[in-house]
C-alpha cells in the first residue's frame, strides 16, 4: 500500500471496526468463564493488560460481560493508547496496568497469561512469570520459544497450573 493511503486504510478499518466488528471478531472460548469464576472465589486479584486499544477492550470485555471478574471492573482492563505513543508494546501496557492495579504480594506472585510471544516478552521486563494458552492466536511453538513457563491447553488446565 502506498504510504500516502494508509491513513485512509486505517480510518476505514476503524469505521468497519465500530460498525460491529469490535463484536464478531471476538468471542469468549469455551470454558473461560468458568475460569475465571474459580479464580475469583479463590480470592485471585485480576486485571487485562491487552495490545488492543484500551477504549476498544473495555467495550468487548463490557459487551461479554467479564468486567465482574477484574479487581477494579474495566477500570482493571489496560490496553494500547489508541495513537501507539504512550503505550506502543505489550511491556509499555503492562507497566501501566501495574502502576494502576493494587499488587498484594510483590511482583512474585504476579502471573501474566497469554497466546502470544509478546506476553511472554513484556511479563519478562517486568520480572514477571509468564503462562502460555494454546487456545489463542499464537503460532504452534511461538510460546514455549518465547521462554513460556508453562502452556496451558486448556482453561481447566490453565487453573491447575496458576
Amino acid at each position: 500500500m502506498p504510504e500516502e493511503r494508509v491513513a485512509e486504510a486505517v480510518e476505514a478499518y476503524r469505521v468497519h471496526f465500530e460498525a460491529g466488528a469490535i463484536y464478531t471478531g471476538n468471542s469468549v472460548y469455551p470454558g473461560v468463564v468458568e475460569l475465571l469464576t474459580k479464580l475469583q472465589q479463590r480470592g485471585v486479584h485480576m486485571a487485562v493488560a491487552t495490545s488492543k486499544p484500551q477504549p476498544a477492550a473495555r467495550r468487548i470485555i463490557d459487551h461479554f460481560g467479564l468486567a465482574e471478574f477484574f479487581v477494579d471492573g474495566l477500570e482493571s482492563v489496560f490496553g494500547a493508547d489508541e495513537a501507539g505513543v504512550e503505550r506502543p508494546n505489550k511491556a509499555s501496557v503492562i507497566e501501566h496496568a501495574l502502576a494502576h492495579t493494587p499488587v498484594v504480594g510483590g511482583v512474585d506472585s504476579i502471573k501474566m497469561v497469554g497466546d502470544r510471544e509478546h506476553d511472554v516478552h513484556g511479563a519478562a521486563e517486568h520480572g514477571i512469570k509468564a503462562v502460555g494458552v494454546a487456545w489463542g492466536y499464537g503460532a504452534p511453538g511461538e510460546l514455549a520459544d518465547a521462554g513460556a513457563r508453562a502452556i496451558a491447553q486448556t482453561p481447566a488446565e490453565l487453573l491447575d497450573l496458576l
